[in-house]
């Protein structure tokens, strides 16, 4: 049984059209295109009336508008597209009714249009290029979305349609033309739907909407359930066919919903203070989308969003922060504005690194043993403290010593393990050891159980230990424990792109490296350290040795998302802490005056590796095009 309330173009024809209408409608569904009627052109139009079920049934996706043949009295013969066999349909319609079910606990319409609306915004990808026929009418249809997940702004439309009007929602598939003479004009059409809502329909264009949308968190609502007087500034739609759809009411739109329609500067604090208090702290990002009253719609009224101050102290019971350089403000000249909290767990914590004398005189690495057990004894509670690469074998550069003392590196665990559970702490201890049979260069994370959290084997070898015969590690060099992202280098493993762009990926809170570094110029450990934070967006703690008053080694820091080291022990001995928030992150310009973005997230976003896979490296002897270098 056909449910037609719903069909608004059904409603706009005579009674013999809607006879008609009737029996195309049933034979389509039933994938049967010869029909039989017994009525005359002056009584039905025909091409009409197939027009309006194909506009009315989305779910007819197999049959086009241009198929259609009147030729023998009293039968149409319709050809559906070629496309899809009988199997395929009943596929696609499974998928279709699959969608449909996943709404199934919405019962109230307008939350139904939001959750739809976040759907099709987070599911799908507005795509405007095909290739062939089949691809180009399957971009056009709900088949693009079940099939490719992308569509054009019909597909989307359609699908909407569906969900709708099987839930007995009136809406009307709209196609208007764009109003910019300038446009293509194979793009200047564009499709939306106007839903009804209590006596009124509301044009609810979801292409709009999914083009401002990165994902569900940013989506805007502008368009959604708007006016004729607000679609019209930009498209023009036939009056003859829609000549009774008027949109012209505002309750339902949904900042008007929400109570998110402003009509005063000190409406705007309020909201924002409100929203503020009820958002969701855990989620890094939380956007407040409102829209204000044409006479306030300026620039001074971002002046009365609250302060970073002022949202930090709202925020100051949560356990949570808000950073100045967190907000984004937006005005589309049309009254929308979004406003974007970005919140962090506050983590302070104190960070220590141990910096010991790189030994020349006798038992060098019972020297630099005790050292650090001493230090370690110092431990405090919630501390996270780092000690240098072998921590059970340095100070020494003869192999035979260092292989002497790999036994120690069971001291030295056990040590870490009993003072991170006595004092409730985090400690990183990296040993040369002998584990598996095999020689490893490894970094044992302590939680505050005292029991071990992960171990990372160094990956990247230098000659030395190449020679000593240490294993190189499988690449594992992350983990998260008690909300906190840890990630793990070793020494060498500095001078090294590939793994610095994994562990970029991964967004970690502390980059812990255990280091030696005993031939290389202070500069460039520094160095190091700041772009390895810097690129990271994350902390970077480094316990080496000192070498004495040279230009090479020591440089055991701690350095800080932006790029700054705050603690450096350069050629001393001893200790260094700092007391910071560990989920504090850079925040920067996307580009001169753009958004403020994630600093790891700028460089994410430009990365292009593919670009050079064309250009092979050149090896040595290997010609080479010469180029003239100006030298003006």
């Amino acid at each position: 049984m056909l449910r037609l309330n719903t069909r608004y173009f059904y409603s706009k024809l005579n009674k013999y059209e809607k006879r008609l209408y009737r029996q195309i409608a049933k034979s389509l569904l039933k994938e049967s295109y010869v029909i039989n009627h017994d009525l005359t052109w002056d009584k039905a139009n025909m091409i009409e009336v197939f027009s309006a079920v194909i506009d009315d049934f989305p779910e007819l996706f197999y049959v086009q508008n241009s198929y259609i043949d009147w030729g023998v009295p009293f039968v149409l013969k319709v050809r559906g597209i070629q496309f899809y066999k009988h199997e395929e349909i009943v596929k696609i319609r499974k998928e279709l009714d699959k969608i449909y079910h996943k709404f199934d606990s919405i019962t109230d319409p307008f939350e139904l249009q939001v959750a739809v609306t976040d759907f099709i915004c987070k599911e799908y990808t507005y795509c405007d290029s095909y290739r062939g026929p089949k691809t180009r009418q399957e971009m056009h249809s709900i088949v693009g979305l079940i099939k490719r997940k992308r569509g054009v702004c019909s597909a989307f439309s359609q699908l909407a349609q569906y969900i709708f009007q099987r839930r007995g929602i009136p809406t009307a598939y709209v196609v208007a033309e764009s109003k910019d003479k300038d446009i293509d004009p194979e793009k200047s059409a564009h499709a939306w739907l106007a839903i009804k809502h209590g006596d009124s329909y509301y044009h609810w264009d979801i292409t709009s909407i999914h083009t401002e949308a990165r994902d569900e968190e940013t989506t805007q609502y502008s368009r959604f359930n708007v006016t004729d007087e607000e679609m019209q500034v930009e498209y023009d739609y036939p009056s003859k066919r829609y000549y009774d759809l008027v949109c012209n009411k505002k309750e339902y739109n949904y900042s008007y919903k929400r109570g998110l329609y402003l009509k005063t500067n000190e409406e705007i604090r309020q909201a924002c203070q409100k929203f503020i208090k009820e958002m969701d702290y855990t989620k890094e990002t939380n956007w407040l989308n409102f829209r204000v009253a044409p006479e306030i719609d300026t620039e001074d009224s971002k002046k009365y969003i609250p302060t970073p101050e002022e949202i930090n102290e709202i925020l100051k019971d949560t356990g949570y922060g808000f950073s100045k350089y967190n907000s984004f403000f937006y005005r589309d000249g049309q009254g929308y504005f979004r406003c974007k909290f970005t919140t962090k767990r506050k983590r302070p914590m104190k960070l220590t690194v141990i910096q010991p004398k790189y030994h020349w005189e006798e038992s060098p690495c019972k020297n630099v043993r005790e050292y650090l057990l001493e230090k370690l004894s110092h431990l405090e509670g919630d501390e996270i403290m780092v000690l240098p690469e072998y921590s059970n074998a340095g100070g020494t550069k003869d192999p035979e010593v260092e292989r002497e003392n790999l036994s120690f590196a069971k001291e030295m665990k056990e040590s870490a393990s009993r003072e991170a559970k006595k004092k409730s702490a985090y400690v990183a201890v990296n040993v040369l050891e002998k584990r598996g049979g095999k020689i490893r260069n490894s970094t044992y994370l302590y939680g505050k159980d005292g029991e071990v959290v992960f171990v990372y084997d160094k990956v990247h070898l230098p000659p030395a230990e190449k020679d000593l015969g240490v294993e190189r590690g499988t690449g594992e060099c992350t983990c998260v424990h008690d909300d906190i992202r840890f990630a793990f280098m070793t020494c060498y493993d500095v001078y090294f792109n590939e793994q610095i762009e994994h562990i970029a990926k991964f967004k970690p809170d502390i980059i812990i490296v255990p280091g030696y570094q005993r031939g290389e110029q202070v500069d460039i450990i520094k160095a190091q350290a700041t772009l390895l934070a810097y690129r990271c967006n994350a902390y970077v703690l480094r316990s080496s040795y000192t070498m004495g008053k040279d230009n090479l080694g020591g440089c055991t820091l701690i350095a800080t998302p932006i790029g700054k080291i705050v603690a450096n022990l350069g050629k001393e001995e001893g200790t260094a802490s700092i007391n910071e928030n560990i989920k504090q992150k850079c925040y920067r310009p996307a580009g001169f005056g753009g958004e403020f973005v994630l600093n790891d997230k700028f460089i994410d976003d430009g990365l292009c590796p593919e670009a050079f896979k064309a250009f092979p490296s050149r090896g040595r002897g290997t010609a080479t095009t010469k180029r003239k270098v100006s030298t003006n």
